[in-house]
Order: C-alpha cells, then sequence, then structure tokens
C-alpha cells in the first residue's frame, strides 16, 4: 500500500508542484572570512504556470531537511535554525543572503497557487523513514555546503477554487461564518479516502468568511476531493441561554456522512456550491440542574450526539435558578453531562458533582432536560 502511494506521491508532486531549475556558482572567496563557517546566498525568480508572469509577493521559505525528518541515534547535531522567510519583489525575485550548511527543502506560499509541501509535511509520520527521504526528495531542495551562490528558479501553479452562497432556509444569511475545506483524498495520497482521518487541508490557508451577502470563494486548493463544512454559534450575553454550535456540510447536511463529496481539479473554478442551514431541523434542549432539590447556579452543561464525535456545545451555564438552555440541535439522542461548581472547603478545592441524563431529541425542543446532581444518571 505504501509503495503504491509513494510511487504516486513521486508522480504527482514531480510534475504538479513545481518546475525548477538549480545552478550553482563557483565559490567566492570575497564571501568567506578565514576560520567562519561558510554560507551561500540563495536566489531565484517565481513565475506563475497559468499567466507566465512573475509571482509578486509571494513567501518563500527554507527548511533544513534534517529537522523535517527522524533524529538517527548518535547523529552529530549541525545546523538546526531555519533561514528567515523572504518575499519575492516586484519582478518575482527572491533573496536568501547568507544561508548556512545544510540541504533545504524550498516551499512557496502566494495567494490562489498551492504548495503541496504543507501537507507532505503533516503527513510524513505515517510512512517510514526511507518513506519520508524520498517524498521529500520528490520537493525542489537546495545543499549549501561552501560559499558562493545558488540559484533555484520555480514555476508554481494555480490551484482550484470553489465558491458559493450561504444561506439559513428561514431567509436572509446567517452573518459571518467560517467556511472550512476538508481535504478527503488528493492523488498526493494515491487517491484513498480515509475513514476515520481526514487531512482538514493542512497546511492551506483556506478558511474564509462569507461576505454581508454570504458569498464565498476559497482558492489555491490541491486538486482532490473536498467537503466544505461551516460552523454556526449561537452565543447570547447570558451564558445560559441561546448557545448554540452546528456543523453544517454543503449542501445543507448535518452529519460528515452525508456531505457533498467535490472534485476540485488544478486551475478549476467550481462555483455554486452553496451552503443551506436547515433552520426547521434544528431544535433546542433546556432544563434545570438540582442538588437535593435545591437550584444549581453556574453548573456546567455539555452534550454529546451519540454516533457523533463532536461535542455540539459545551459553555452553557446555569443562571442563578439552576436553568440553562442549548439551542441549535438537530435531532437524535444526546447525552446532557452537568457538572456542578467547585467548591472551597478548608482543605483545597473539592470536585464538583456532577450527573447524566440521555434525551431523545425528535421533531420538537426538549424542555425537561433536568439533571439532580444527587443522581448521577438518568434517562427521558
Amino acid at each position: 500500500m505504501h509503495d503504491r502511494i509513494l510511487v504516486r506521491m513521486k508522480a504527482m508532486l514531480i510534475t504538479a508542484i513545481f518546475s525548477v531549475v538549480l545552478s550553482a556558482h563557483p565559490q567566492n572567496a570575497e564571501t568567506q572570512s578565514a576560520g567562519s563557517k561558510p554560507s551561500a546566498l540563495v536566489e531565484g525568480h517565481l513565475i506563475c504556470s497559468d499567466t507566465g508572469a512573475p509571482a509578486r509577493g509571494a513567501t518563500v521559505r527554507l527548511r533544513l531537511l534534517s529537522n523535517l525528518l527522524p533524529k538517527e541515534p548518535g547523529a552529530h547535531e549541525g545546523n538546526t535554525r531555519n533561514p528567515p522567510d523572504e518575499v519575492t519583489d516586484f519582478n518575482g525575485n527572491y533573496r536568501f543572503p547568507s544561508v548556512a550548511q545544510g540541504i533545504y527543502v524550498v516551499s512557496v506560499d502566494q495567494d490562489g497557487y498551492y504548495d503541496n509541501f504543507g501537507i507532505a509535511k503533516n503527513i510524513l509520520d505515517h510512512f517510514s523513514t526511507d518513506e519520508q527521504k524520498a517524498i521529500l526528495a520528490t520537493f525542489p531542495q537546495v545543499t549549501v555546503s561552501s560559499s558562493g551562490s545558488l540559484r533555484q528558479d520555480i514555476v508554481i501553479r494555480r490551484g482550484g477554487s470553489i465558491s458559493g452562497h450561504v444561506t439559513v432556509d428561514s431567509g436572509g444569511v446567517p452573518g459571518k461564518i467560517s467556511i472550512e475545506p476538508i481535504l478527503v483524498s488528493t492523488p498526493l495520497f494515491g487517491n484513498t479516502v480515509e475513514k476515520d482521518h481526514q487531512f482538514g487541508a493542512p497546511g492551506i490557508n483556506s478558511w474564509v468568511t462569507d461576505d454581508d451577502r454570504g458569498f464565498y470563494r476559497i482558492a489555491g486548493l490541491p486538486q482532490g476531493k473536498y467537503k466544505i463544512k461551516i460552523q454556526v454559534t449561537e452565543h447570547s450575553d447570558s451564558a445560559s441561554f441561546g448557545n448554540g454550535n452546528l456543523y453544517v456540510y454543503a449542501p445543507e447536511a448535518l452529519k460528515d456522512s452525508d456531505a457533498q463529496l467535490i472534485d476540485v481539479t488544478e486551475g478549476g473554478e467550481l462555483t455554486g456550491i452553496d451552503i443551506n442551514i436547515p433552520t426547521r431541523l434544528l431544535h433546542s434542549i433546556s432544563g434545570t440542574i438540582t442538588q437535593g432539590g435545591e437550584p444549581v447556579a453556574k453548573a456546567h452543561i455539555s452534550l454529546q450526539l451519540q454516533g457523533e464525535k463532536e461535542h455540539y456545545n459545551s459553555g452553557a451555564i446555569t443562571n442563578a435558578d439552576g436553568d440553562y438552555r442549548i439551542d441549535l440541535l438537530p435531532s437524535g439522542t444526546y447525552i446532557v453531562k452537568a457538572d456542578g461548581p467547585y467548591r472551597t472547603v478548608p482543605s483545597g478545592s473539592s470536585h464538583p458533582r456532577s450527573g447524566k441524563v440521555t434525551i431523545q431529541l425528535g421533531d420538537g425542543d426538549a424542555a425537561n432536560a433536568n439533571i439532580d446532581l444527587s443522581v448521577p444518571t438518568q434517562n427521558h
């Protein structure tokens, strides 16, 4: 399995990420004083694949290869510091004036263009050391072994984009919310969909917010299959009422398994990936927390929807009457947990009492999620 993934990763990364020209110039004696450690000038030119224009204002990074790989036992600890990032000028040129000895991986960050290095770096620990070396070898590298200058010209590649409209079924738009692309599979990983692990677009600056009309656009995405996810939150001035935390996937799915799978190609523009927040399918759970019949103020309420990993809310606090309410909940079976406040006793802080109740939330609100902290587990 690893062999197949590795072959695909090599092919994709070599052909789709960078076009590299690397040349070394002879050592310049003026750049190295007697007894000093050699350092080199590393420079180059960045070109956009789709326009042929210079990549202006792009961030170029040099990352030591030795920092990216597991430390071998007994290995000599050499240079461990990466040089500061550099930004290309208006002509697309970059320049690292003094780079210490070492082997460096070069990566580029530019709006609208992709760099799979960020993804590869986040999944390296899934592979053996030899496989990691082979993966990193597919990226442009520069080896500084003596003074002088090294040149590396790079062609960066236009990523795909996803755009759409976020609405609420009861009318209007939800206001400012974050839209996140979830990378499910990509040719970089052999096009295999991981059941229990999604990559969340690591290393891709792709979180965006919608505008005042609810429109969004995410650009610079590597090719692959994605799901689009938004997080809807509700907070009132009171910590006890009107709290909610909900995830919705395009087009209006409340579960990851029901989300639309979106195929992004290099430079492709996908429009009309709309997300609708289905308030008609959302309800609330409310109740009162007591202990021995007396209301408990400042008890902490958390919810867990059975069969789902995500907590829908974990921040409700009961008011002076022991009451709380949590909104934006889809139907299902919930475990509601209440933790009483910490109390100070002469010997120090004591652990709070806690209790749970299981609630079946159907087509309406549940207003009877009451918990007495004297009774650990209840069912409704």
